[in-house]
Formats: structure tokens, sequence, C-alpha cells
């Protein structure tokens, strides 16, 4: 074993702020009341939608969080928190389109919506000995950049300067402007920046990017320069042999919500090559609602032609994707056959959830690569499956009888694969875990019989919170290398060790992360042992600067395969501010509206229907105002365009749902009446529970068990109780509803004891209970048994059901 050197060197880093124009992506964000929030963590305990789940994807402040999974269309979104209130939002996605509403007035200065600017500036060194120990270098190098950002009637403002240097083996200085607006905007600098519309896979690129909203569907984008490719940038566009100069033109059309349509028009040639191309391509998307999303690609280039089609859905607990590509190897642009070249065959993948305990996925792909293989190979095929038990809170089982399992590659290379794992989760300080691992494989080597091998591996681990800070992940594996045609066994050992620490200091502006990474083992025969560690202490004034300092070291043990030692290490410190300049520059005009009482669900305020007070409306990046006493509200000093208003549904009490969509998306005009009115209506929920009545008493206690799986039909819709035997209708209108239990769907030795079909009248507002309570009888008995047992409290088929009165939170 090799001896692990003891030495630690702190380095500094700061991480670039530096954010490039807003990107049109499907995602949705909630305004929550900041009550809700302790500390900066989230206490709900899910966020769901009626028909899909929805995946919490970051916390944005102490009241807002995004969501991703939201598909395009309407849906409801219910928020659950700890103390069993919830919240209900009805939101309407669609694809963002940037109006076009400019107009001749003149312009004025005033201190409303401030523009800001960012400062940025890292510098770094560090020190590594590679594989190679004649070859000891030292690096460094300086980041820096100034970044003007803010809302102004000409569009959101993203402008900024960038610098970066290198030192060492390699130099590369680059400056970068980005000059962004409502109807355009033109620049300078690297693909990550200016070609996020259609993605070059280079390293390195200089050219001008314009962009115009000729209306609401159509829109143009224009993007022409040259490319090169070489390390970090280097030379790459002095190299004539990999220069390569293109120019792109895309139309897209927006004729409804659901469709968009982009036409693509592209001419490239790369010097010292003598290479040239021209493309020709329609895409299309259509999305009839958040469920479905079918894509199509055709291009055209000489006398070689590209498909590429997808189909997305994702409805009832059922996902699915289906991807068909058929690109040659002469297609290098635009970014959907990009680093595609050659693939051909059909990339399907899913998931599907019939009941909230358990979940199958998995993927199968049949597909063959012209670049790496001859055109008349076999087809390669890859498939996997994987099946979730979540048998309590704290149970999960995961089951994939193929992981990674590959077949048909004509030159070698099968592997085949399969996971058992086990996982418990609980509470100490902070969150734990503890899971068990089993993984057998069979890998074939790409020449002969004799170098394939089976390779087991048993892993036992977990994690060790201490708080919410503090926490330590453990696992030790121990695996087997068996050769086939030999009785030979290479087993071997790996240990690993990671603690984490992440708090702030006191309540102080002190900000500490710290992790350790310890591996100790063998690998199949081969030695690995490596023990890193990293620091960080950053000074946060305010939420918008930091200042931090960084260090990192690290020391690998040589292998089998690289017998060399190697160590790192790295300094890097940094710093981020943000300046507010008092200054902004718009036109302005005023939103007004009502938040009311909708009766009959249009939508629209009619004369008889009230207000709404103290309900919190809001725009996209400014002021908020509360409604009066009447339920109307107004909003002074609007940017003129196209302006976001939202209702608060935090400031709105539980029970109430949107009878319109939330936000409205506005075109404010000087001038002439902008108006945006909220719906409300009041809503009713159902909750069922079904459950082994053990004591014959009709209600359920700590004697009772819950019985999942059960048919319940409401209102003619089939229901299946949950792994609690619970059923809950979040929406449900006021008004008589029919609860049937299906006697054709009754396992054996089954009685309910409730009538088979019941009539609940709803009248207002709140939680609705209905139990139904279960006798198991046994097989002698049957004979004896009938359903006149029915407590007397449930032998009416009409009932009267009666709210909680519980206040909805």
């Amino acid at each position: 074993m090799h001896k692990i050197q003891k030495n630690i060197t702190f380095f500094f880093f700061a991480i670039l702020l530096i954010v490039s124009s807003s990107a049109l992506a499907q995602e949705l964000t909630l305004t929550y009341n900041s009550t809700k929030i302790i500390e900066g963590q989230n206490n709900f305990s899910k966020v769901v939608s009626v028909d899909q789940d929805i995946v919490i994807a970051e916390i944005l402040s102490s009241n807002r969080i995004k969501l991703t999974g939201v598909g395009i269309g309407s849906t409801y979104v219910y928020v659950w928190w700890s103390d069993e209130s919830y919240s209900v939002y009805k939101v309407s996605v669609i694809p963002p389109v940037v109006q076009n509403t400019q107009d001749n007035t003149s312009l004025s200065l005033v201190k409303e919506k401030p523009l800001k600017f960012e400062v940025t500036a890292t510098s770094y060194g560090g020190q590594s000995n590679s594989i190679y120990p004649i070859n000891r270098w030292a690096y460094g190098g300086f980041f820096s950049g100034i970044r003007m950002y803010g809302d102004t009637n000409l569009g959101s403002t993203n402008s900024y300067v960038h610098y970066e240097g290198y030192n060492g083996v390699n130099s590369l200085t680059r400056f970068s402007i980005n000059l962004s607006g409502q109807d355009y905007y033109a620049g300078f600098g690297d693909d990550d920046i200016f070609l996020s519309d259609i993605t070059v896979p280079y390293m390195h690129f200089q050219g001008l990017k314009f962009r115009k909203d000729l209306s609401e569907q159509v829109s143009v984008l224009l993007i022409t320069g040259a490319r090169g490719q070489g390390f970090w940038g280097k030379d790459s566009l002095r190299d004539t042999r990999n220069l390569q100069k293109f120019a792109a033109l895309q139309t897209t059309f927006n004729p409804s919500k659901q469709l968009s349509i982009d036409v693509r028009a592209v001419t490239s040639s790369t010097e010292g090559q003598s290479l040239k191309s021209d493309i020709f391509g329609i895409a299309a998307k259509y999305s009839p609602g958040y469920w479905l999303s079918i894509m199509g690609d055709v291009a055209k280039s000489g006398d070689d032609t590209a498909l590429l089609s997808q189909v997305d859905y994702n409805d009832r607990g059922l996902s699915f994707k289906g991807i068909y590509k058929s690109i040659p190897a002469t297609f290098v642009f635009p970014s959907d056959y990009t680093n595609q070249q050659g693939v051909e065959g059909f990339f399907v993948s899913g998931s599907y959830s019939p009941y909230s305990f358990i979940r199958l996925s998995g993927h199968a792909n049949r597909y063959k690569n012209n670049l790496l293989q001859s055109a008349t190979s076999e087809y390669n095929s890859d498939i996997s499956a994987n099946l979730d038990l979540f048998v309590n809170k704290n149970l999960t089982i995961t089951y994939s009888p193929w992981q990674n399992d590959q077949r048909g590659y004509s030159n070698g290379g099968l592997a085949q694969g399969s996971l058992a794992q086990a996982t418990y989760s609980f509470m100490l300080g902070g969150p734990s875990n503890l899971f068990l691992r089993y993984q057998p494989s069979k890998l074939t080597g790409l020449n002969t019989s004799e170098s394939d091998y089976l390779y087991e591996s048993t892993t036992l681990g977990g994690r060790i919170g201490l708080s919410d800070a503090f926490f330590i992940d453990i696992e030790n594996e121990w695996n087997s290398k068996s050769s086939f045609g030999t009785t030979a066994n290479q087993d071997g050992r790996v240990f690993r060790a990671i603690g984490t620490f992440n708090s702030q200091i006191g309540k102080t502006p002190l900000f500490t992360f710290a992790k350790i990474y310890y591996s100790n083992g063998t690998v199949a025969g081969s030695p690995s042992n490596q023990i890193w560690g990293e620091v960080e202490l950053s000074y946060k004034p305010k939420a918008d600067t930091k200042f931090y300092i960084k260090g990192k070291t690290a020391d690998y043990s040589g292998s089998v395969t690289n017998p060399i030692d190697r160590s790192e290490k790295h300094l890097v410190c940094g710093f981020n501010a943000v300046i507010d300049s008092n200054l902004s520059i718009g036109r302005y005009a005023s939103v007004k509206g009502y938040v009311f009482v909708d009766k009959n669900g249009n939508g629209i305020k009619d004369k008889s229907e009230i207000g709404v007070p103290n309900a919190k409306v809001f725009i996209k990046g400014g002021k908020s105002v509360y409604t009066n006493s009447e339920g109307a509200y107004e909003i002074n000093n609007v940017n003129v365009g196209e302006t976001t208003v939202y209702l608060d549904m935090s400031s709105v009490s539980n029970g109430y749902l949107l009878t319109n969509s939330n936000p409205v998306k506005l075109p404010v005009k000087l001038q002439s009446q902008n108006r945006a009115d909220f719906g409300l209506r009041k809503i009713s929920s159902l909750k069922i529970k079904v459950f082994a009545d053990l004591n014959s008493n009709g209600v359920f206690d700590a004697t009772d068990r819950a019985i999942p799986v059960f048919q319940i039909v409401v209102d003619g819709k089939k229901y299946i109780s949950d792994f609690e035997g619970k059923i809950f209708i979040y929406d449900i209108e006021p008004g008589m509803h029919s609860i049937v239990i299906d006697s054709n769907t009754l396992p054996s030795k089954i009685i309910p004891l409730v009538p088979l079909n019941n009539s609940v009248e709803i009248t207002d507002s709140g939680i609705y209970e209905f139990s139904v309570p279960i006798k198991l009888i046994l097989e002698k008995n049957l004979k004896n048994t009938s359903t006149k047992q029915v407590p007397k409290k449930h032998t009416t088929s009409s009932m009267r059901l009666k709210s909680r009165n519980k206040k909805q939170k």
C-alpha cells in the first residue's frame, strides 16, 4: 500500500456570478406567506398537482420557491404544510412570448426601479504533481467582470464586460459584451453566452448575434461568425485547419400557444480542409396540454437528410419519452444534431406509478453509430429496469434486474448488471439513513473470452446526520473478481468516508464550509487510496455581497495501471458585490382591478359579486399593494409594455380556488384601461378512509388497520386508496355526490359496514370525511355473516356531511 502524504494547504476560490440573458424555460414560481418558511428551510410535507408530482427545484428566497415538472397547460397545485393545512393554486403554464410593445413616447428618468451593477473578481493559483514525475507545473489565473441588470421599459437589461486570463501552460484573454433588450440584442464572446439558441460544441467563438421580434407570433434570429477548437481556446481562431466560418438564420413562428415552428438555414465552411456545407431545416413542436408534447425536426444538406422526433407524455402516474434519430455523420449544426453525428435508432424511457408506494422505471435503446462502426454493422441495444417500493415513510427498496445491460456490440464490450438496495431513513441530529446494496455484473472483453470476468460487490453504508449543517457519509464495499474459465478469485474491499459541514458562525455574517474525503482499499485487485479536504470561509455583509477564500489539498496513491503518486494544492480568493444605482429608465402607466368571490365561476366580476379585502397583488419585479374593503386595487408607476400581474394566494384565506389565470400577462399601455381581475370561489374536499374495524365501533382508532388498494367510485369515477387507506379528492363541487362500493371488486372475506350505495351532500367549504369500516371474517363464519350487521349510524343511504369547521391555514 502506498504511503499517503500528510500535507494540508488552503486555497481561495470565488464563483463567478455572471448571469446570462433569461432563458425561455418551463418553470413555475409560487409565492407563499413568509411564516410558512422556517429559517430558509421548507416545512411543507409535499407539493403535488392533480395529475402529476412536482419536484421542488430551488428555494429562491424566504417566501418564494421555483418548481419544475409542470407542463404546458392548466393544473391545480396543492401545497401541504407540515401542520396539515394546505394552499391551493390554479396555474396556467404557457410558453413565454415576448411582445413588441414599443411606442414613440418620450423617456423619463425616475428613482423607481433602479438599475444595478454587479462586480466580480477571482484570483486563483495552484500546483499539481501529475501522473508523470517530471511534469510538475504551477498554474494560476484571474477573472473579472462588470454586469448591469434591471427591468426597464426597453427590456430586461443584462449587459456585462468579462475578462479572463490564465497563466501556466496555456493562456487566454477574452473580452465579452452582451446587450440584451426586449426586441434585440447583439454581442461578441464565447458560445455559452451568445449561442444559447443554437449551441455550438466548440470552446471558442467570435461573431455577431441579432434577434428581432417582428410580432407576438414571429421572431428572427441571425448568428454569424467563426469558431475554432483548441485547448482552453488557445490559438483556436488562428489554426486555419480547424477554423470554421458560418452564418445561421432562424425564423420562429408561434401561431398558437400550443404550436411552435422553427425554420433554419445554415451555411458553413472550414478553411484548410476545403469543407463546405449548407443545411436547411424545419422543426415543429406541438403541446396540446402539459401531459403531451410532440416534436419533429427534418434537415437537408446536399444528398443527406437528418430526422429527429420526440414524444413526451406525463399524466396520471405514467411518464414516457420516445426518441427516433437518423443523423448523418456530416451534420454538426444546429444544436439538435450536435454531438449526435452518425447516430441512428430508437431511444425509449419511462416510469409508471400505479399506486403511491410503487414505481416502475427503465429504458430500452436500439441504435448504431456509423462514426464508430460500419454502416452495415448490427444494431446495438442497452436496457435497464427498476422497481422502487416505498414500504413506508422510512423504508425504500429498489430492485433492478437489468442495469446498463448492453447487447449486440459487434466488437465486444458486453456489460450486464443488476442491483438490489434497501434504504432506511430516520432522524438523528439531522437527516440520516442506512443502506445495503448488492451488485452482480458480467463484463466481456473486447477481443477474447479469456479476458471476460464476473464482478460482484456488496456495500453497506449510510449517513450520520449530526445536525442540519453537519453530516458524515460512510460506506464499506466488499468486491470480488472471477475470471471465466478459472477458479481464481480476486477479493477486494474499499472503505470510504465523507464529512461535510456547512453553517453560519452564530449570528455573524461569516459562513464556513468544510469537506473531507477519505478512501482506502482495493477494487478488483487494484489499490486505491486517496484523501483530500477543502475549506471555505466567506463574509456576507448582505444577501448580494460576498467575499470568500477557499483552499483544497489532495493526495492520491498510485494504482496497478499507474503506479505514480499524485498530489494537488489549490488557492483561490474573490468577491462578488452588487451596487444599486438608484436610477431607472422607463415610461409608466397604472394597473387596476378587483379580487372578488366569483359565485358563477365565469372569471368576470358581476355587480352582485363581492370583493375580497386585504388580498396582496403585485407585479413581477415591482411593487405590491393590498385590496381595499371592496376588493379593488391599483398599482401606479408600471412600465409600459408587457407586465405580469400576480395574486399572492397566501394572502387569501384557505378554501378558495382561482377561476381565472394567475398570473395575468397584461400589455400595459399609456392612456388606456389596464385591468387584471382575479376571481375566487370556495372549494371543498372529500376525504375517504378505508380501514379494518377490528373493534367494530365504526371509528378508525389505534386498534384498527388501514386498507390500501381498495376501490371506491365517487360520482362515477374510480379511486384507489393509498398505503394509509386514504382517498383524498382535493376539489369537489358543493352539492349531492354519490359514493359507491363496487361489489364486483370486493375481495373475499371482506364485508363493508356501510351501504354499497351512498349519497352525501356537501354544502360549504372545508374537508369532509367519509369512513368505510370493513369487517374481516374467517372462512368458517362466511355462512353466518351478512351486510345487515352495519352499525346504526351508517344505515341510511343518504347522509349530510358536516364540516370539521377547522380553519385552513
